[in-house]
């Protein structure tokens, strides 16, 4: 029983990771029934590998000390927890990125990313999401371009938690914004807003 899945493609030579899913019960298998409860959008995957690197359908994720999707499935977890909610089985959370190739150094993952020839959006970012939550970080230049796509994303909630302020903000981050990232954030914000939309 697995919580993180996704499937992998290589692109000059490349790998990219597309339509990752984030679990809240473990499962040994996707179903077609499996319900989407909202999203996150982060700069790129980092560590996280395929488990089996010759599949490209959606598989189970090896982790590889990647700690975005654990914290993610962790506050989403709480969140019910603080309801007293139990999630339904096959509910998952839909991970999107500003671009999708695998590299925890985002320095060369943003050099290596242009030398792919292809688009590396993923289709899963037109689907309706209940709510978003943005944590791809503070402004950088070289993301100005890759974050417009996501001002029309087809959601009703969007948040993040804005570092400058130390609130949850109830919209789409603009450019300059600063969309903390999960990274050493306690939380308790995001996890009393979640349970305000779960």
């Amino acid at each position: 029983m697995l919580s993180y899945w996704a499937s992998f493609q290589n692109s000059s030579g490349l790998l990219h990771r597309f339509d990752t899913r984030i679990y809240l019960i473990p499962i040994n298998s996707v179903q077609d029934s499996d319900r989407c409860i909202g999203a996150v959008v982060g700069k790129n995957p980092g560590s996280a590998l395929p488990s089996q690197p010759l599949r490209t359908q959606l598989q189970a994720i090896s982790l590889s000390g990647d700690k975005l999707l654990p914290t993610v499935r962790s506050f989403v977890t709480r969140a019910y927890e603080l309801n007293g909610r139990i999630p339904a089985p096959g509910s998952y959370i839909q991970v999107l990125n500003l671009f999708y190739l695998c590299n925890p150094v985002l320095g060369n993952a943003l050099d290596q990313r242009t030398i792919v020839a292809t688009d590396d959006r993923c289709q899963t970012e037109t689907m309706p999401f209940k709510w978003v939550w943005f944590v791809w970080g503070d402004y950088k230049p070289e993301f100005s371009g890759l974050k417009s796509r996501f001002r029309c994303i087809d959601t009703h909630s969007p948040f993040y938690f804005d570092q400058r302020q130390h609130r949850i903000v109830t919209r789409i981050p603009g450019d300059s914004d600063f969309a903390r990232h999960t990274q050493g954030l306690r939380g308790a914000a995001v996890i009393q807003h979640l349970s305000s939309l779960i």
